[in-house]
């Protein structure tokens, strides 16, 4: 495995990505709780388990 250095602009994009990720889980936990079970079964996201 070659270790390819990774550039700003790769890391600039990867933190975009995460702003949009966090911002996404924002929006469903004030929206029903449904649409947030629904959201993590299509991107393959376990919810936690129900203690």
């Amino acid at each position: 495995m070659s270790k390819k250095q990774t550039t700003p602009k790769e890391i600039k994009k990867q933190a975009e990505l995460l702003r949009f990720k966090i911002e996404i889980e924002e929006d469903l936990k004030k929206s029903d709780k449904a649409k947030l079970a629904e959201f993590n079964t299509r991107h393959g996201i376990k919810p936690p388990k129900k203690r």
